[in-house]
């Protein structure tokens, strides 16, 4: 099978929580409903596609990220996240740290990103897989 870019990015940004076994059964899912060689977004299971940002309450999310400190060092932390996006690792707390221009402790940083994984804008691996941001974290970079 070929998978277009989008279908790489969508894959390559879910959390995949069953590893191995979750991405063959993917695979064999797919060369069952597909017809020919390249799955289309569509083809995906829901789960893969379950960011309908019209349900979204962009506002509400603003305003969470307002009330936990400045929006202006949540929406640097999405773009640094946003420019590591293509590749396959997230980024290390002192990777991102050293890419932004706002200086932020190490202990802020921490407290910020929990509240991005809170509201569905990162997805933050454990035990050295770094932080990606999600489809949802992009689409709001437009708002902030």
């Amino acid at each position: 099978m070929r998978f277009s870019p989008e279908i790489v990015e969508k894959l390559s940004l879910y959390s995949w929580p069953g590893n191995v076994r979750e991405l063959e059964g993917l695979i064999t899912y797919l060369s069952v409903i597909v017809n020919g060689t390249e799955p289309t977004l569509h083809d995906l299971p829901n789960k893969f596609n379950k960011e309908n940002y019209e349900d979204v309450d962009v506002e509400r999310i603003v305003k969470l990220l307002e009330h936990a400190g400045d929006v202006k060092v949540f929406k640097e932390i999405l773009q640094c996240l946003s420019l590591n996006r293509s590749q396959y690792s997230g980024i290390g707390r002192t990777t991102l740290k050293s890419m932004m221009t706002i200086s932020i402790s190490e202990n802020q940083l921490r407290t910020r990103l929990e509240v991005l994984k809170s509201c569905g804008l990162i997805h933050a691996g454990v035990k050295k897989q770094g932080t990606k941001i999600t489809c949802l974290g992009i689409s709001m970079l437009e708002h902030l």
